[in-house]
């Protein structure tokens, strides 16, 4: 039995897919995507890609600003539906309102990636990546947990588990050579009388493959996301959103 939502609480998906290649994408082959892609979004801008390297010596540690040359962005005109392209990678983003990973989502994703591999050499993937962030509102304060969540707080009994903040990461390994990461967060309420809680998840496929093999390790990466978001509520949590069998 696999279980739909009416109301997904999905702030955001993202999936990244990364490429093997003789050498990064240039700002020329960049610039390649941007009149493609704009006939398709109703905006797209080229940004400097910066990053920071910190170094430690014996005299403290030197921060150097680097320059990891440019990123295409393309967005839609009420901003819900992204394609970013640097020069290593490949990211499609779906801000809510999400419409589901079989109905748009996951054409999205096909459709950016033979974008971008119709027009530059790509020898291949070599790591991707689909996030999810949910934010969800529970109305109850405070907020016990054990009422929305299937899985304990890790703390001792000797802290009250009624209410209080908590954030913490667990990551692990997956069947198939996969690996998720597992974020979980309170944060400030967005409603009055209620409780907010961001749960954060993603799932790495990372290795060598073909552009033919992309179709199917994105449903790998996929596959536990439903699983994982699913298992991690109560039957309350899943009513409040409307969870229905399919």
């Amino acid at each position: 039995m696999k279980r739909r939502y009416r109301h997904p609480p999905i702030l955001e998906a993202v999936c990244e897919i990364h490429f093997e290649l003789e050498s990064p994408f240039t700002s020329e082959q960049i610039a390649l995507l941007e009149s493609v892609w704009k006939p398709l979004y109703f905006s797209t801008q080229t940004n400097e890609e910066k990053g920071v390297q910190f170094q430690i010596g014996i005299n403290g540690v030197e921060v150097t600003n680097q320059t990891n040359g440019k990123r295409l962005v393309a967005r839609s005109e009420d901003g819900t539906r992204l394609a970013q392209l640097s020069n290593k990678f490949l990211a499609v983003n779906q801000l809510k309102p999400y419409p589901g990973w079989g109905e748009s989502f996951r054409e999205a994703i096909h459709l950016r990636l033979k974008d971008v591999t119709d027009r530059l050499p790509i020898k291949g993937v070599n790591e991707i990546n689909l996030r999810y962030i949910d934010q969800l509102d529970f109305p109850q304060v405070p907020l016990n947990w054990t009422d929305w969540f299937t899985f304990n707080l890790p703390a001792p009994e000797a802290i009250p588990s009624i209410g209080g903040k908590c954030q913490f990461q667990f990551e692990q390994e997956l069947e198939g050579g996969l690996v998720a990461v597992f974020r979980f967060a309170s944060i400030d309420p967005v409603k009055v009388d209620h409780s907010s809680v961001l749960l954060d998840t993603t799932v790495f496929w990372r290795g060598n493959a073909s552009l033919e093999e992309c179709e199917d390790i994105l449903e790998r990466v996929h596959k536990p996301q439903s699983i994982i978001f699913d298992e991690s509520l109560t039957e309350r949590s899943r009513d409040l959103f409307g969870a229905y069998s399919v």
